[in-house]
């Protein structure tokens, strides 16, 4: 298992992108995962996820988040869903949580190669609002 580090940019003015890649899937019973979202980005609560790249078969990756950086739980989607992808997609993320992080739970050793990104937007302040 490999814990893949995020990148972090900032595409806009209040907005923050966390791109984990590649998250794969290993020869053993745990899959890469990616580091956490930490809580000083909480106030980013407009929050949207992207999986793209190879999903191979069976893959499923969960988007999970926390209270306290040790225990995870998956997050929901706008629907009250749980948020877990099967193919390649784009999904808006209720909860915000002050941890986050994708988990890959299946996939095809060898192929199953993706990236997750992960938009954070926060309300604009002062003038123009």
């Amino acid at each position: 298992m490999a814990t893949i580090a995020a990148t972090v940019s900032y595409p806009q003015q209040n907005t923050v992108k966390f791109v984990w890649t590649p998250v794969r899937v290993t020869a053993g019973p745990v899959n890469d995962l990616g580091v956490d979202v930490p809580p000083n980005w909480h106030e980013y609560v407009d929050r949207n996820v992207q999986i793209t790249g190879t999903v191979g078969a069976g893959f499923t990756m969960v988007i999970e988040g926390g209270r306290d950086g040790t225990n995870y739980s998956t997050l929901n989607d706008a629907a009250g869903t749980a948020l877990s992808f099967s193919a390649v997609g784009i999904k808006q993320i209720q909860e915000v949580t002050p941890y986050m992080r994708p988990r890959i739970t299946a996939g095809e050793v060898g192929v199953t190669s993706v990236t997750v990104s992960l938009i954070a937007r926060r309300e604009r302040g002062g003038e123009g609002m």
